[in-house]
């Protein structure tokens, strides 16, 4: 019931792009299997800590816009390693939230958008070349597995 995914976080500004700055992990439960009613299994955890990174939570939640019927949540978490000097701690007192860079952020949202899109190419034969297909072909077999339970 759980599909891994993991991607480099490419490095941002004037460093060279090859060079990573960090990866990210994203676990998802298999969507035609495995969702819920409410988004609060949608978890990130940066550097070994849960926090709150609300545009990564979102960025994560719009990935299966299309994959899930409305009003269904995916189970997901993202594991972020960055670079501890790109990370931002002095937030909240508890560290229950951290701040990124706009440039680290955008970079690590475009991970974890390509990681859970690996995700789903585990889902079709034709790989990544079919992740619209497999997008499509989950959103169908979730549909169905709903309107048979009501």
């Amino acid at each position: 019931f759980l599909l891994h995914g993991r991607q480099r976080i490419a490095a941002v500004g004037g460093i060279e792009r090859e060079q990573a700055i960090g990866t990210v992990d994203v676990f998802v439960g298999k969507p035609d299997a495995l969702h819920r009613s409410k988004n609060d299994w949608v978890t990130v955890g940066l550097n070994g800590r849960a926090v709150e990174l609300w545009d990564v939570r979102s960025n994560a939640l719009d990935a299966f816009s299309n994959v899930l019927p409305s009003r269904r949540s995916p189970v997901v978490f993202v594991d972020i390693q960055l670079q501890h000097h790109l990370i931002n701690w002095n937030v909240a007192p508890n560290k229950s939230t951290a701040k990124l860079g706009a440039d680290v952020s955008a970079s690590v949202r475009q991970a974890v958008w390509q990681a859970i899109d690996e995700c789903f190419a585990q889902h079709t034969p034709h790989g990544h070349e079919g992740v619209s297909a497999a997008r499509s072909v989950l959103f169908d077999s979730v549909s169905k597995g709903i309107n048979a339970h009501h």
